[in-house]
């Protein structure tokens, strides 16, 4: 695969100036170098994955009083199911990144010639090592947390993340985007079931969905090459979604609101703490577009 550069061919996308091959053994390592690039993009991360997943969580095992977990352990296994699905989810990355684009016709491009050819000669090797790190961080999970019906459905659900995300990977289609959301929330979702206990747990599964998952999914019906007709008029183009973003927690943020309280199931202070991700998101894309005011992030909108 000739190199090209992305200066004069929008088909290559390098997130990072440099890419070393080690990355494909170092969990997080490729999805920062290869998909993030900056400082700033890990940091936006860290509020749109670690913040939601940590807060619902936590409210889950602690609010409640349902269960007897303490700070360290819940810590601890919360690290450990991140570290078991994102280096799978990071996987399915690889896959996509190495072997899936074979099958495009116009595929984005977001290596260089000596990790594709780093990959063909180790593919092997890479695979096994992240797969021993996966089932390690899994099996100290269910030793932290014992074997429960939760944590063996947490266990599965994992599991189920690298699933659909091959499914996604071998469906170079339109369908692609209809299993989007559900690859998202699939990594989203695992840090819930450990402590979901009955359905009023059902409210932090709602919330955690709508906090990213579902506007990121709504983007994704916008992309340049697929953009569908209903979503023309909300994402016109990609410099679009900076103000959407803001207005989607502009909006939805009161009117989640306004239905918990109809509800009465929480008071007003109960309601508000449950919203506080919702409030975060809506302060992080303002001042993202505020930035993008003046300023033009690197690797902003890409990756």
């Amino acid at each position: 695969m000739a190199h090209t550069n992305n200066t004069y061919n929008p088909r290559y996308r390098y997130a990072s100036e440099s890419i070393s091959n080690a990355v494909f053994y170092v969990p997080f390592a490729y999805f920062y170098q290869v998909r993030l690039g900056t400082v700033a993009k890990l940091l936006s991360w860290a509020v749109l994955y670690l913040f939601p997943t940590l807060f619902y969580s936590a409210m889950l095992a602690f609010a409640s009083g349902q269960h007897t977990v303490d700070k360290v352990t819940f810590l601890a296994g919360y690290v450990l199911l991140l570290l078991a699905t994102f280096t799978l989810y990071e996987t399915g990355y690889i896959l996509n990144d190495c072997v899936a684009i074979r099958r495009e016709t116009e595929p984005t491009i977001r290596l260089y010639d000596h990790n594709f050819e780093f990959f063909r000669h180790r593919y092997k090797s890479i695979l096994s090592i992240r797969l021993c790190i996966i089932i390690v961080a899994l099996a100290s999970f269910a030793l932290l947390f014992g074997i429960s019906s939760n944590t063996l459905i947490t266990i599965g659900a994992v599991m189920m993340v690298g699933i659909i995300f091959f499914i996604y990977n071998d469906m170079r289609s339109l369908w692609n985007v209809a299993l989007y959301p559900l690859l998202v929330f699939s990594r989203y979702i695992v840090f819930l079931i450990p402590y979901l206990c009955s359905m009023a747990d059902a409210n932090a599964v709602i919330l955690l969905f709508l906090v990213f998952p579902l506007p990121n999914a709504l983007e994704r019906l916008s992309m340049p090459r697929h953009r569908f007709r209903v979503m023309r008029s909300l994402i016109p183009d990609e410099n679009a979604k900076t103000k959407t973003r803001i207005w989607y927690y502009l909006i939805l943020t009161p009117i989640l609101f306004l239905i918990y309280t109809i509800i009465g199931q929480y008071s007003y202070i109960q309601t508000a703490l449950m919203l506080v991700p919702f409030v975060v998101m809506l302060c992080h894309r303002t001042a993202i577009w505020l930035l993008t005011l003046h300023h033009a992030p690197h690797n902003y909108l890409q990756g």
